[in-house]
């Protein structure tokens, strides 16, 4: 949310330290922000130090790469960090005075491993959202930026800072150079909802990469445009 001069509060919407070069660092970094965080399905992994599940449909080299990199996350992760992640919550709810009410969520206010799309039928996401009716919900889960309406329901994803995705008509998925977030306003009957993608050199992105130890940084940098 925000009001004219600044933001008024920021919710972190999971998936925070799982599948990137800086594991440590990003724990250290929300750490001191004093945010909200809701329990996404890879901190909830961490948090417990159990192994990433690979899809089936991952072939052999891929699913090894995949399980190395899990590997050396969960390394990178101490018992004072996993203890910091069991604390996200499911939801966080927010209140607003003069404002809509607002839901946010991992993958869907039920689960964290639901995904909420574009294409998500109105059928399914009244499931999903098992009757909950706030003027705004946000959650992640998909990598994808989204905004869309259900009854008198926003619903909006953010995207990814770190991680988002670009899903090709082929159906292999890119990672954009850019950090995504959302701001939304609400005064009155005013709401608005600003979608953002902050693009940064690739260049950078590359050295920290190859600087932080990650196993096979050329593979992890493959898909990055």
């Amino acid at each position: 949310m925000e009001r004219r001069g600044g933001v008024d509060r920021t919710v972190c919407l999971g998936d925070v330290a799982a599948t990137g070069p800086q594991p440590k660092e990003v724990i250290d970094f929300l750490r001191g922000s004093g945010w909200s965080c809701v329990m996404g399905n890879m901190d909830e992994q961490l948090a417990r130090n159990i192994a990433e599940e690979v899809g089936a449909n991952v072939g052999e080299q891929e699913r090894m790469k995949i399980l190395g990199l899990d590997a050396w996350t969960r390394r990178q992760v101490s018992a004072s960090d996993r203890r910091y992640l069991a604390a996200f919550r499911p939801t966080v709810e927010l209140r607003p005075k003069g404002g809509p009410d607002f839901l946010t969520y991992h993958g869907s206010p039920r689960s964290n491993v639901e995904g909420i799309f574009p294409t998500t039928s109105d059928v399914e996401l009244r499931i999903h959202l098992k009757g909950r009716e706030p003027g705004v919900l946000a959650g992640g889960h998909t990598h994808a930026q989204m905004l869309r309406r259900l009854d008198g329901s926003v619903i909006i994803n953010p995207g990814s800072v770190g991680y988002p995705f670009d899903r090709t008509a082929s159906g292999r998925i890119l990672h954009p150079a850019h950090a995504e977030y959302a701001i939304v306003s609400a005064g009155g009957d005013v709401l608005e909802v600003e979608l953002i993608a902050v693009p940064y050199p690739l260049s950078e992105l590359r050295e920290d990469v190859e600087k932080s130890g990650l196993p096979d940084p050329r593979w992890w940098m493959s898909d990055w445009y």
